[in-house]
This record gives C-alpha cells, sequence and structure tokens, in this order.
C-alpha cells in the first residue's frame, strides 16, 4: 500500500472567474463533413490544438491543487504543519492543449494560467480583501510600469496583500486548521519572540554546536523544553557513523546559522588536504586506539569540520513545481544550497558583475540583494547547474544616493525586506533604511549567490549578545550585520561537488547510526 499524505484542504470563496463548465471552450465541428467534399488534389488543413477540459479527478489537477497549496502556504502560513491543498475557485479549470497544462476562466478569455506560479498569484489576490484588481500581481492583472522591463517568463512568488478575508475554514484532517494571518504589508512589527515565529536556523541545515568546533544537522524545531519554557532545537551532530553519537538539544535563540561560523582547519595531519569522501574511514578508525582519547576527540572534531565542508560544497532540489520543453527546464520550490536551506520568497546575498545588466557602479556594491522568484534547473541544456531569478535590491540609509535603478514601496518588496524595514523603523527610523530596484527578472547562477539574507532582529543577538543589541536599540542604533557572514564560495576549502540527488545523500554518514531525516510532508526529492 502506498503511503497516505495527508492536506489541510482550503476552499477560497471569492472568484472572478468565467469558466462555466464544458462547452465554455467548445470544440468546432467534425472537419471530417466538411473535407468530404474536398478533391484528392485539395490538402487538408492540419486542425487546431484544441482545450481539452481535464476531468477533477485527474492526477495532474490534484498535483496543481497541491503546489499551489505549497506556494501560498509558504506566503501565508510559513509554519510547520500539515500541508495545504487548494481547491481552485469557482469558475476556474485546469485543461490540456498542445501537451501543455493551461488554467481557463481569466475574466480576460484568452488569457490563460501556464504555471501554479502564475495562478497563485490570482488566488493570492482573491484571498485578500481587495476588489481593486491593481492590486493583483498575477501575469495577466497587472503589468508593471518600470523602464526596460523584460518580458516574463515565469510569474513573481505569490507576495501579500490587503488582509485575507475569502477563505472558508479549511476541511479538518486530523482537525488541523491553517490560519491566514490578517496582518497589512508593512505594518510595524516589534522584535519578535523565539517561540513564536520560524527558528533562523532551517531544518536540515548544518549549525555549530555550542560544546567545541562541531557542527551538527538541525533535525527538528521549536520543541519546548518545560522546565525552561524556552524553545530547542534537535540537533544530529555530523562527524562519521563510527564515532556513534547521540542526538542535542540546544537553545534555539542561541544557534548560528552555518555561516555566521568560520570551521576552523583539519588538526589531524594524516586528514589533512582531503575531502570527506576520499578518507577511507574504516581504516582510519583503525589507527585510533581505545586509549587514546585525545586522538578520538581531535578525530571527531575533524571528521565534524570535514562533513560540513562536503555539505557547503553540494546541493540539492526539492519540491518540482513544473516542467517546460520536455524537461529542459525544471521550476522547484526550494535547494539545499551548500549548508542553507533556500526557498521561494527567501531574500539571498548576492554578487553583481556587468553581464548582469546592473548599472555599471553597480557591479561591486557589497550589499545587492536578490529577491528570489524563481528556483530551476536545466538538465538537458546545462546539468548540474542550478539557476536562480528574482529582483536585485539595493539597500541605502540616509541621505545616501543609490547606484541608479528606482525607488520602491514598501509594500511591493520581498517579505523579508519589508519585514526588516519596519524593525528598522521602529528601533532607528533616523536611519532611513530603504531599497530601490537596480534590476528585474535577473537571473543569476550559483556562485553568483554569496548566502541567505537573515533578518536583523535575531541574527545580531546571537553575534552581539542580546543584552548589546538591547542597550543599542533603545538609543536608536541598528548595526548593519550582514557584511559579517561568511560568502558561500569563500568557505569552499574542498573541491566542488555540486548537484546531488537528496540530502541523504549529501550527508552520507556523516550523521548518527539510525538518524532519519524528517523533512515535512510539503518537501518531495526528486531522487529519493
Amino acid at each position: 500500500m502506498s503511503d497516505l499524505v495527508e492536506y489541510s484542504v482550503v476552499n477560497v470563496c471569492r472568484s472572478d472567474g468565467q469558466d462555466n463548465g464544458a462547452g465554455y471552450w467548445p470544440t468546432p465541428a467534425d472537419t471530417a463533413a466538411k473535407n468530404a467534399k474536398k478533391t484528392a488534389l485539395e490538402k487538408v488543413p492540419r486542425a487546431k490544438p484544441q482545450m481539452v477540459r481535464l476531468d477533477k479527478d485527474d492526477a495532474r489537477f490534484q498535483d496543481w491543487r497541491i503546489k499551489l497549496g505549497i506556494l501560498l502556504k509558504q506566503e501565508l502560513s510559513p509554519t510547520e504543519g500539515l500541508p495545504w491543498l487548494l481547491h481552485f475557485p469557482r469558475g476556474y479549470w485546469l485543461y490540456e492543449k498542445s501537451k501543455h497544462l493551461w488554467v481557463s476562466g481569466h475574466p480576460v478569455k484568452s488569457k490563460l494560467y501556464k504555471s501554479p506560479q502564475e495562478f497563485g498569484l490570482h488566488v493570492l489576490w482573491l484571498l485578500s480583501g481587495s476588489m481593486d484588481r491593481t492590486d493583483c500581481r498575477c501575469i495577466h492583472c497587472n503589468v508593471r510600469e518600470m523602464p526596460n522591463m523584460e518580458d516574463l517568463t515565469v510569474s513573481d512568488v505569490p507576495r501579500p496583500l490587503p488582509a485575507a478575508s475569502n477563505t472558508q475554514p479549511p476541511s479538518k484532517m486530523r482537525k488541523i486548521t491553517p490560519q491566514i494571518p490578517p496582518g497589512v504589508a508593512g505594518s510595524p512589527i516589534p522584535v519578535p519572540a523565539a517561540a513564536s515565529t520560524p527558528p533562523i536556523a532551517k531544518k536540515e541545515t548544518p549549525v555549530p554546536i555550542s560544546s567545541g568546533w562541531r557542527l551538527g544537522i538541525v533535525a527538528a524545531t521549536g520543541i519546548i523544553n518545560p522546565n525552561t519554557n524556552k524553545a530547542e532545537l534537535q540537533i544530529l551532530p555530523m562527524s562519521h557513523v563510527n564515532f556513534n553519537q547521540s542526538p542535542i538539544q540546544t537553545l534555539e535563540a542561541t544557534t548560528r546559522p552555518f555561516l555566521a561560523f568560520s570551521v576552523p582547519n583539519v588538526s589531524i595531519s594524516d586528514l589533512q588536504n582531503k575531502a570527506y569522501d576520499e578518507v577511507d574511514w574504516d581504516a582510519f578508525f583503525q589507527t585510533i586506539t581505545p586509549e587514546d582519547t585525545h586522538r578520538r576527540e581531535v578525530a571527531l572534531l575533524d571528521s565534524s569540520k570535514m562533513a560540513a565542508q562536503k555539505v557547503g560544497v553540494s546541493f540539492s532540489v526539492f519540491s518540482r513545481l513544473s516542467e517546460t520543453n520536455g524537461g529542459k527546464k525544471i521550476d522547484y520550490h526550494g535547494i539545499f544550497l551548500g549548508a542553507e536551506r533556500i526557498e521561494l520568497g527567501d531574500v539571498l546575498r548576492v554578487r553583481l558583475s556587468a553581464e548582469q545588466g546592473v548599472p555599471p557602479a553597480a557591479a561591486n556594491l557589497p550589499d545587492a540583494l536578490l529577491g528570489l522568484r524563481e528556483i530551476c534547473t536545466a538538465p538537458i541544456d546545462s546539468p548540474g547547474n542550478a539557476f536562480f531569478k528574482g529582483d536585485i535590491y539595493q539597500p541605502i540609509t540616509g541621505d545616501n544616493q543609490p547606484v541608479g535603478g528606482i525607488p520602491v514601496p514598501d509594500d511591493k518588496l520581498p517579505r523579508p525586506l519589508r519585514d526588516e524595514i519596519a524593525f528598522r523603523n521602529k528601533f532607528a527610523a533616523s536611519d532611513r533604511w530603504r531599497c530601490v530596484l537596480l534590476k528585474q527578472n535577473a537571473v543569476l547562477r550559483e556562485p553568483d549567490l554569496k548566502g541567505r539574507f537573515y533578518p536583523t532582529h535575531k541574527l545580531l543577538p546571537l553575534l552581539d549578545g542580546q543584552a548589546k543589541v538591547l542597550a543599542e536599540v533603545q538609543k536608536g542604533i541598528v548595526r548593519d550585520v550582514q557584511q559579517r557572514l561568511n560568502q558561500r564560495i569563500d568557505t569552499f576549502k574542498t573541491a566542488y561537488i555540486g548537484q546531488k540527488r537528496t540530502r541523504v545523500e549529501t550527508f552520507g554518514p556523516a550523521l548518527p547510526p539510525g538518524s532519519v531525516i524528517q523533512f515535512e510532508q510539503s518537501v518531495r526529492e526528486d531522487g529519493a
């Protein structure tokens, strides 16, 4: 029996859909009768591709409902829990035409949605309280008025709109109901409590363990210690399975992301200048006698460092969203990029160059950011490579002038940047921290990425201490913390590995015996 996956079913109450059922796209009369009158010498024209309405139980229809649920849950309720399954709004339906899937129902009949990402934007507007179609960010309702804008090949990741008010309570499966947050985009936020917001360290990512130079993988988040009533993480120590280590629990609020930690060099000469997978670990362990506890401890630390380096030079993608042109381009919801888990909607620190079409003065910006809207691979034309598409921003403060680009209203920025502006406006309004758009629809490669952008209100206390940060924000001081993070490519100490099929394959024998990588139900790996 195949495994059953449970979902919270979300229904959309409001709709502007116009597809009224079978016959909305009529099939032309049989051309056979017409052609019967043609002589044998006359050329019979090729029949035009027709819109074929899918049955509601078609597996492809169900796949779109799941993908829409992934996208909207990430935007509206990015917390752990059952994945969403989203029913199409009334008046919208999925069709097949020329071996491609299209969503019909837009008020302009000819405007079809070709991917869950494109349709998800429109659904997000339907879930909002706005009746103004210009608030919709979908490809058909609102074309952005920006100079030199390239044609969209994919749509934006859904961006929050005015308060959601048009959802029915999801069908209860195990009595779990996702809550659609009613907050308005751009509203000021306080410094969040650790237990009420997603942790800065995502699941399945390496983090430093407080004891020594050891590193481990976040296996579970949000574990409340009954003795302290504080949130903790469960960490699987990384080293080698032969060390037989046990899982560790540590305070969530004190756990730094991997790129805020500099991994020291390996100490044991037998392991130096080698990659993790180049070591004959069984033979190496035979050189450690039971009495030599010091060498064993150093070996444990060194193997932990080497395992982290191996993960750092690898990546794997997850949760396939769509495929085009016979597999030439495949879109994904997320990627385990080295030590970091990156998903659509995240903001990334990036390197810029003149080749990316930014203003010449922007080529050497140290703080450029990418609002991520698409993750894809091109397995036929560029196997083993990942591509990242989105809008490039430059943060500026005070009277400083941008190197180019145009201002962007706060409520049109990606959510992490909106939250960053709200935090800084609350505690350091005189800095006037803001962002300008340097380039829209930029496509970057893996070497262009430095790492994730982490919210200042979470990262700064981890680096400078809670007491110092609280004292400074009371004086209106918020320090720039992003430049203190390591840059991903700069941390490479061994040869680049590249794409792996799964996260488990990436870790290999580095985790304790019997370790299980427990993904959320929405995370699906192609190679699993």
